[in-house]
């Protein structure tokens, strides 16, 4: 059986966690593979929760503009339907400041 192809649900996805490497790339072109990995990436075996959370720095900043969110949630989507993800339930940190309240009423 491959279980590649039976349907899943999200039930607490985080958006600030799953930038890809290409989506990544699409907003800094600088970054190297490496510089993802490490800047974006929890190793298997983090020394702490908090060590964990760290990555997350990286990907509330690459969302602070409305392309950027535009671009993240588009690939997030995309990343759901290769895993045949039919239903999800995505958080999201993007207040980064206190301009979000008047990006948001643009």
């Amino acid at each position: 059986m491959d279980l590649s192809q039976l349907p899943k649900i999200e039930l607490h996805l985080h958006l600030d966690y799953s930038l890809s490497y290409e989506v990544v790339s699409q907003i800094d072109a600088s970054i190297t593979y490496d510089a993802y990995r490490e800047t974006f990436i929890a190793p298997p075996k983090c020394v702490s929760l908090a060590d964990c959370l760290t990555r997350a720095a990286a990907g509330v900043a690459s969302m602070q503009t409305k392309e950027q969110l535009r671009l993240v949630t588009a690939d997030l989507f995309e990343q759901l339907q290769r895993d045949n993800v039919i239903y999800a339930e995505i958080a999201t940190r993007i207040i980064q400041s206190a301009s979000y309240i008047d990006w948001c009423s643009r």
